[in-house]
């Protein structure tokens, strides 16, 4: 991030910049070590549980020098990790939002599903039928990993 940002900050008007979750997984241990520069905050499930990995500093690019900081958390055999873009909770239907309550609730829907390529489409799903068919304004990504 400390390396990154000047190249962004210096390339890119006051408008400009970019999010980015930066994470270290120990398969072994589960722990997660990450950097969360002002992207949507990612979502670890266990059993219905949802626990919010917030941001650790503001995106890049929005000023010249800033001090990220570095987190870590322990996932849990069996704890699936949602990140994913702001096209997700900022989907729109009409002036309203599929915004992140939505977006937890989704994902503890879909948690049940033993293959992540079948809850990421039932996640997706329930923002294609929010949307009802309106067009999007932004990507949506979502990248899904479980540990065990």
């Amino acid at each position: 991030m400390k390396r990154l940002n000047p190249i962004v900050y210096r390339n890119s008007d006051d408008r400009s910049h970019v999010t980015m979750f930066v994470g270290w997984l120990d398969p072994t241990s589960g722990l997660l070590r990450y950097v969360n520069g002002g992207h949507p905050p990612p979502h670890l499930l266990r059993h219905g549980e949802v626990r919010v990995l917030e941001a650790t500093g503001i995106a890049l690019g929005m000023l010249a020098d800033f001090g990220w900081t570095e987190e870590e958390v322990v996932l849990s055999d069996g704890e699936t990790l949602a990140v994913f873009s702001d096209g997700i909770p900022e989907a729109q239907r009409g002036d309203e939002f599929f915004d992140y309550a939505r977006t937890a609730e989704a994902l503890r829907e879909a948690e049940t599903e033993r293959d992540l390529t079948a809850m990421a489409d039932r996640v997706i799903g329930k923002i294609d039928e929010f949307a009802a068919g309106e067009h999007r304004a932004d990507d949506v990504t979502l990248l899904l990993l479980r540990r065990g």
